[in-house]
């Protein structure tokens, strides 16, 4: 197999699938294949040589969203040497337009798996992938053993290239409060789990604000990942964003990972929190084990960071704290609001209209392009099947809060786990003497914070924390009851 560039002719890193016609998935001898959606594949760099029976095969080629998927049928003859090549196509180059893709959450090796990564395996994973920035995360299991501490460097891996950087980081793990992780790290941060029972580490203190802070005091960036999968109970189920509400209202959280496996969840919770007035901005956290068989592959959902002045590690964490981003598994948005961008924030002298300016593209149909207000869609674009809508639309507002954009499509074969979905990070806007009524948001989070509280005593892993607990649900439950009296 040969990998091109339709441009330029040059080589190629990409995902392959080789697959004899009502057969075998096949790869290279040596390749650490996989199995994403029931399809096996490899990474192939530029070249690659198969030995394959005779027979009828498809080939299928990936390389991120910005590449048209390619299949291609081969008839391989017994007894002979074939070159297949296979030209890649671009149908949208972001870079060119000043957007870098990136995400919070890879596990190089994890548990139990099939095979055993290094930075050589990831970087080309990533390169493959055409994922720009690849935060790897140092993490343990279900366990005391901690997983691929042998490679964390305080700095990018030496591995790493001008267009795909990979920077090995830490995910926090904690069986009440949730999961972190933890972006641009000098040092990891201990412990790296918490609340295990039977471990080295079976408390739940300190807690994952403290945790958050060690981090912030040595320049690091903070993420929820996961934060929610249960759409009727945002709070329920293991490993959800527990510990997030109280860590925002005490202002150590910067992102939250909304386009994770529960998008739809972690949307509505992301919602919640920004009607607070709470900045946490949307994050690509994939949750990816590439040491496994059966596992997704780094940047299925990535976010898009803007950087006018070019790629650079410390640039693209510092615009993706700042939300100046856009979070996607495929569709490419550009967003205004009054001709400012994501992140930014517009301030209004009294109620009136902004001007937003909407451009959403996709390598797969779209059926809903909708301008989100507060977290109500107040504004429709002309979709239904199109992969390219452009719009202006106007939306007033009588008190302040923020708008994005989203988007969405039928589901569709090519795009791994989901239809393909893209939402904007907001640009707020600011009503002089009209604060947003978000009093339902703020009762709904003191509700969670005393069912957290409840969940707390009941494990009853506080040791000699619980007077200091106590302090922050306290402190983050004053801040949602200021909230709550701000717009009545």
């Amino acid at each position: 197999i040969r990998l091109r560039d339709q441009a330029d002719g040059r080589p190629l890193t990409a995902r392959v699938s080789v697959q004899r016609k009502g057969g075998k998935f096949h790869a290279p001898f040596g390749a650490l294949y996989r199995l994403t959606g029931g399809r096996g594949h490899f990474y192939c760099e530029g070249d690659a040589p198969l030995h394959l029976p005779g027979g009828e095969y498809v080939i299928k080629v990936w390389r991120g969203p910005e590449y048209r998927v390619l299949e291609k049928e081969a008839t391989i003859e017994a007894g002979r040497e074939q070159v297949v090549t296979l030209e890649l196509e671009r149908w949208i180059n972001l870079a060119d337009e000043g957007w870098y893709s990136g995400e919070n959450h890879t596990h190089a090796n994890y548990g139990y798996g099939h095979w055993y990564n290094d930075p050589g395996t990831i970087i080309r994973q990533v390169r493959g992938e055409d994922l720009n920035v690849c935060n790897a995360v140092v993490a343990n299991s279900d366990g005391d053993g901690v997983f691929d501490r042998e490679f964390f460097r305080g700095g990018l891996d030496p591995k790493s290239t001008r267009t795909h950087m990979v920077y090995w980081n830490e995910e926090l793990r904690s069986t009440i409060w949730g999961h972190l992780t933890l972006q641009n790290l000098t040092q990891l941060v201990e412990p790296i789990f918490l609340g295990f029972k039977g471990t080295t580490h079976p408390y739940d203190i300190p807690t994952l604000a403290d945790v958050e802070q060690e981090a912030i005091d040595q320049g690091a960036t903070v993420s929820y990942t996961h934060p929610a999968s249960n759409l009727q109970d945002l709070y329920d189920r293991a490993y959800t964003a527990k510990g997030l509400p109280v860590d925002a209202a005490l202002g150590r959280v910067h992102t939250m990972d909304v386009m994770c496996g529960g998008y739809e969840a972690s949307r509505d919770l992301w919602y919640k929190l920004l009607n607070c007035g709470l900045r946490v901005h949307a994050a690509a956290g994939t949750d990816c084990f590439l040491n496994r068989i059966p596992s997704l592959p780094p940047g299925w959902g990535r976010a898009y960071v803007r950087l006018p002045d070019g790629l650079t590690y410390r640039g693209w964490i510092d615009g993706q704290k700042a939300g100046r981003s856009f979070i996607s598994n495929g569709p490419a948005l550009a967003f205004s609001v009054n001709g400012k961008l994501p992140g930014a924030t517009i301030k209004l002298e009294e109620p009136g209209n902004v001007v937003t300016r909407i451009l959403a593209r996709s390598q797969f149909p779209l059926d809903k392009v909708e301008i989100i207000q507060n977290g109500k869609v107040v504004g429709k674009g002309p979709a239904f099947g199109a992969t390219e809508v452009e719009f202006d639309a106007r939306v007033e507002f009588k008190e302040s809060g923020w708008v994005a954009l989203r988007v969405s499509g039928p589901n569709n074969p090519n795009v791994i786990r989901r239809n393909p979905v893209a939402h904007t990070n907001p640009v707020y806007v600011e009503v002089r003497g009209k604060p947003q009524n978000a009093g339902a948001d703020a009762e709904y989070f003191l509700k969670w914070i005393d069912r957290l509280e409840g969940d707390l005593k009941k494990r009853d892993r506080m040791h000699t924390g619980a007077k200091h607990i106590q302090s922050q649900l306290n402190q983050a439950r004053s801040r949602y009851r200021a909230v709550a009296g701000a717009g009545k």
